[in-house]
């Protein structure tokens, strides 16, 4: 199974699909929340707020052990460690929107690798997309594509998804929506240093056909995870 990868030319926004192998990444169901967890444990989610910041913040809730997500790929074996999830509420117009977030430990992703995101409603996501980091032109980058047309693209930024880069340096590169456009890849980049790791983010309407509630799974990838 082939998929365009990223080439870094041009700007960021409008990176075009290339062809490269895929590494697959499955997700299993999850059960119910338990008890809350400490902030230590669960760092809060970090989501592109636009100025407009969560008018509460509820969590962590820690995940009830043994329902962890199986997480793969040819080339590891998945991360290990808490996983969490936080309620956000926001005010938008006439709505007043909430988003579940869950977070889950760092995923291992060697760069240039492509992995595949893919959950049929697990934490109430219903989205398929590809991810990657990578290395190149003096710095480092990370990228998201849209393979589902359930995945969020309503124009509420704070339940859509989005991808962030870190490099070696510390350094962190600008939050880019991963909306609208399916099959299109979405970059940020920083220069300065190798990559050290991408925070991905996808997200849906939960259920997909309202704007009220919205549901995302965000993680950091990286060689060091």
């Amino acid at each position: 199974m082939t998929l365009p990868v990223l080439c870094l030319t041009g700007p960021a926004s409008a990176a075009k699909l290339g062809a490269g192998n895929i590494h697959l990444l499955g997700w299993a169901e999850r059960s119910s929340l338990s008890s809350l967890g400490t902030v230590g444990s669960c760092p809060k989610p970090s989501l592109n707020l636009n100025g407009d910041p969560p008018t509460s913040v509820t969590g962590p809730f820690l995940l009830v052990p043994g329902s962890d997500q199986h997480l793969g790929s040819s080339a590891n074996a998945g991360p290990v460690g808490v996983s969490c999830k936080w309620k956000l509420n926001f005010i938008v117009h006439k709505h007043d929107p909430t988003v579940w977030v869950t977070t889950l430990p760092g995923i291992p992703l060697q760069p240039g690798v492509i992995n595949e995101f893919n959950s049929n409603g697990t934490d109430g996501v219903h989205c398929a997309a590809y991810y990657q980091i990578d290395n190149g032109f003096g710095g480092a980058a990370a990228q998201a594509a849209l393979a589902s047309t359930q995945c969020n693209t309503d124009g509420f930024t704070n339940g859509e998804g989005s991808v962030a880069v870190i490099n070696g340096n510390l350094k962190t590169g600008p939050t880019t929506i991963v909306a609208p456009t399916q099959s299109h890849w979405y970059v940020s980049y920083v220069g300065g240093s190798s990559v050290l790791v991408g925070q991905f983010t996808f997200c849906s309407q939960d259920p997909v056909g309202q704007h009220s509630t919205y549901a995302c799974i965000q993680f950091d990838a990286g060689p060091y995870e």
